[in-house]
């Protein structure tokens, strides 16, 4: 087992009494400190996770507060917005930076690629957004 010899700015992550903090032992990083997640009914190879929790409540964490509807929609609106840039990314960027590619396209499926970039980039417009997206069919 590691021996944790110091843990610091404890917070509480959830109702289920999870705890984001600093730790350090002189076995890990040189003994600096690093982040960690303790979950204190989680069994753990080389950490006594009890003891560690233990040692983290002592230092009076800060109280888990919920998330307000406003911050998970932020949070949900940031991973929608990753989806739509990774669709973008992966399927619509590869044809219209490549101006060979463009070239040899029919005009109707270059159409076909800006209305799909246009529905994609949209999405944010969508009236559910960020809670409930229909995303564009690609059809080229």
């Amino acid at each position: 087992m590691l021996k944790i010899t110091e843990v610091r700015n404890a917070k509480y992550t959830n109702a289920d009494g999870w705890i984001n903090c600093e730790i350090r032992h002189d076995e890990l990083e040189g003994g600096s400190w690093i982040p960690y997640h303790i979950n204190p009914k989680e069994d753990h190879p080389f950490i006594d996770m009890a003891t560690l929790a233990s040692s983290a409540n002592k230092t009076n964490p800060t109280a888990y507060t919920a998330p307000t509807q406003k911050e998970l929609d932020a949070e949900t609106a940031k991973q929608v917005r990753m989806a739509r840039d990774q669709k973008l990314f992966s399927e619509v960027d590869p044809i219209v930076t490549n101006p060979l590619r463009w070239d040899t396209m029919s005009s109707e499926d270059q159409t076909k690629v800006k209305n799909y970039r246009t529905s994609l980039l949209d999405v944010t417009k969508q009236s559910g957004f960020p809670n409930s997206v229909t995303w564009p069919e690609k059809d080229f």
